[in-house]
């Protein structure tokens, strides 16, 4: 229980911060560096910030066994997919990845998408390193926790938009349709965004 309120309690203190980021194409704030990342995708691959670059991307954090949100959000990836640019692309990363290995990965993945360039869907190299993506979604501004005796595995259901120079500039609800439609509009607008020093 004392896990599920951290939960919450930090989707409701990043969603004051956040408020009225993304309110118009101007508006959109800069909400620090998303951290450095090395890891594989669904086609063992190896994917990190810096090969992200170039593009915005549009992040969440799920896991292949998951009952309860993930199929939604992942379904509702799917359908931003459709709706905005295809320069930007989408991550989904494991917050189960000793279970998520790149073939559990590609099974998943082939239910939601078929465009492997577009979509990575993202696992530890090594099943050992695990916690590295709870240290990830941290630096993401997110809640991801590992299942323990008492409790599941616990994870944020908000979408975080990142720009081509792989800073955040967006938390949204993925279970509000109007924060989906700005989200749209946000990932659209970062497009016509003059180049940052050091990208491709």
């Amino acid at each position: 229980m004392l896990a599920m309120v951290s939960v919450i309690g930090a989707n409701l203190m990043r969603d004051r911060a956040s408020a009225g980021a993304g309110e118009d194409a101007g508006a959109l704030r800069h909400l620090g560096n998303a951290p450095a990342f090395s890891l594989i995708d669904q086609n063992e691959r190896p994917v990190t910030l810096e090969s992200l670059k170039g593009k915005p991307f549009i992040a969440d954090f799920i896991f292949t066994k998951c009952a309860g949100p993930c199929p939604v959000m992942s379904a509702t990836m799917k359908t931003l997919r459709k709706k905005v640019p295809a320069d930007v692309n989408f991550v989904s990363f494991s917050v189960d990845p000793k279970q998520d290995r790149p073939a559990v990965l590609r099974e998943y993945a082939a239910i939601f998408s078929t465009d492997d360039a577009r979509w990575h869907f993202l696992t530890v190299a090594k099943p050992e390193d695990a916690a590295a993506m709870y240290t990830l979604a941290r630096g993401m501004l997110l809640t991801a926790t590992p299942a323990d005796a008492r409790n599941p595995i616990l994870h944020d259901k908000h979408f975080v938009l990142v720009d081509s120079a792989g800073e955040i500039r967006g938390f949204y609800d993925s279970d509000d349709k109007s924060q989906m439609d700005q989200l749209i509009t946000d990932a659209s607008a970062l497009l016509h965004e003059p180049p940052a020093a050091g990208t491709k």
